[in-house]
């Protein structure tokens, strides 16, 4: 069994083969499945989070009632996150954000949190929850659909064998959610080994995660909220502020850059450093943080500006879905700075899709 895997910058392809193959593409993992003539009977179910400028809680707030949309609010850095909704959807990157749900979070934050709507709402995003859905249903189960609430399916998940279409070797591990993804890890692994006949235990519930390659020092990822502005204070010398909102320094993003070795993107410094993620939503730091990352790494300018439009498109697109108030007065300034001023090229619409 194997795979041709394509070279997403060289365009070029390479075939491999695999005595075993593991198939843990998530939402994914039912079109994955097709290609060798299996079908995992799967159900997408599409949740919607926003997230507020202000950090009103330093502890998850979540209701107890039934679960419905918008019932649990959690802290995350400076800022507090609110979801979510459930909706079956029938593709697995249907992420569309309907205005009908953004008005749902709001509304339910409000109940949580007096005058909750009265802060600004920074970017919404949406995901695919991989809900394996098998087709004995349970008697008196509530029946499914498009559009239809998926919260009645089980969050469990499912390690399955494709030897019974022709497919052996290959095997998919479905459903579940972050807080089993260690122990679907472990049961895939058992089933891989018992099919190579392996004798070995599996050991992930006893190896600790590896700490980031760069952890410690002033460059460290992990730190309290007030830690940097204290650094930043207090610092021998002057260190240049890049991402005002998020307190991100030169030096901090020069670290970054070279600890994630070839091909980091500006999305990757994003998630290590919290760059763009403030109120301004990348409108003032994405284009300091792309001249740094041309500094360092030394790529061409075109790859440059290709990173900074990814970039930019990305935070554009968490934007639209709220855009009143402040929050349309900064995007209509952060077009003025990368479309009118800077230039930078819009993104190809995709094949069959509009420009925007």
């Amino acid at each position: 069994i194997g795979a041709l895997l394509e070279n997403r910058r060289t365009g070029s392809y390479v075939r491999v083969h695999a005595s075993a193959i593991v198939n843990a593409a998530g939402p994914w993992a039912g079109e994955i499945a097709k290609l060798a003539g299996a079908d995992i009977h799967m159900t997408h179910d599409r949740g919607v989070m926003v997230a507020m400028n202000v950090r009103w809680v330093n502890t998850i707030i979540n209701r107890l009632a039934t679960p419905s949309d918008g019932d649990i609010l959690v802290p995350v850095g400076t800022v507090c996150v609110i979801g979510t909704t459930s909706v079956v959807v029938d593709r697995p990157d249907d992420l569309d954000i309907p205005a009908e749900e953004i008005t749902q979070m709001l509304d339910a934050g409000e109940i949580m949190i007096p005058d909750f709507r009265k802060a600004r709402a920074l970017r919404a995003w949406a995901g695919v929850r991989p809900l394996y859905d098998p087709p004995q249903k349970r008697a008196g189960e509530a029946e499914g659909g498009l559009g239809a609430d998926g919260r009645f399916i089980t969050r469990s998940f499912r390690a399955l064998s494709h030897a019974d279409v022709g497919a052996a070797g290959m095997l998919s591990i479905v459903g579940g959610k972050l807080t089993t993804y260690r122990q679907m890890a472990e049961k895939i692994s058992d089933e891989v080994c018992a099919y190579l006949g392996v004798q070995a235990k599996c050991r992930t519930a006893e190896t600790l995660l590896p700490k980031p390659t760069w952890f410690g020092g002033k460059g460290r990822k992990l730190h309290t909220l007030t830690q940097r502005l204290y650094q930043l204070e207090h610092a021998p010398r002057h260190n240049d502020l890049i991402c005002e909102c998020e307190i991100v320094t030169r030096s901090q993003l020069e670290t970054a850059i070279k600890a994630s070795g070839e091909g980091v993107s500006l999305d990757d410094l994003r998630r290590d450093l919290r760059l763009g993620m403030g109120p301004c939503q990348a409108g003032f730091c994405g284009y300091r943080a792309a001249g740094i990352l041309n500094q360092v790494t030394h790529a061409p300018p075109a790859q440059s500006v290709a990173a900074l439009r990814d970039f930019i498109e990305e935070r554009f697109r968490g934007n639209r879905p709220l855009l009143w108030g402040h929050q349309l007065r900064q995007a209509l300034l952060d077009e003025l700075i990368y479309r009118r001023a800077l230039g930078v090229p819009a993104l190809q619409p995709e094949p069959g899709t509009a420009a925007n």
